[in-house]
């Protein structure tokens, strides 16, 4: 039940925040984020302008477990929205953490979980990113992960 109102909502937010969305002049982003005790991450995004006031965000993450998480590894695939503009955005986007082993670990189920996304996005027309990043994950241990970035847009 939980989930269900979870996805309901966001996908209330997507319709009523359509219409705001700007586009980019720079389509591509690398980023590095961290909550600085638990992840670290290096992200790859590519906007997507369906129509003029309508910018979709394609991307990948590796996720790195630092401090209490480490030794956890994920790729984690992801599709936002963009919304409002033109320096300031939010992000709201549906990801999915695959977790992936390592050589030196035992066999084991490795934990993966599909989840939500919200962000605040600062971005400048020279391509600087500073980005705070909420991630809601369904079946992984750490429900919130907070997160604060830099990158650049190119």
């Amino acid at each position: 039940m939980f989930m269900k109102s979870i996805v309901l909502i966001l996908l209330s937010f997507f319709i009523s925040v359509f219409v705001y969305a700007q586009n980019f002049e720079q389509e591509n982003t690398l980023m590095v984020e961290t909550n600085f005790i638990m992840t670290l991450s290096f992200s790859y995004d590519r906007v997507i302008d369906a129509e003029e006031n309508v910018a979709f965000m394609l991307g990948v993450d590796y996720v790195m477990g630092v401090g209490f998480g480490f030794g956890s590894h994920w790729i984690v695939p992801e599709v936002n929205l963009v919304s409002f503009g033109p320096n300031h955005f939010m992000e709201t986007g549906i990801i999915y953490a695959i977790g992936i082993p390592f050589v030196d670990d035992e066999p084991e189920y490795r934990e993966s979980s599909a989840g939500i996304r919200i962000a605040y996005r600062y971005q400048t027309n020279k391509g600087f990113i500073l980005r705070a990043t909420g991630n809601i994950y369904f079946n992984i241990d750490q429900i919130f992960v907070p997160a604060i970035g830099v990158g650049y847009a190119f």
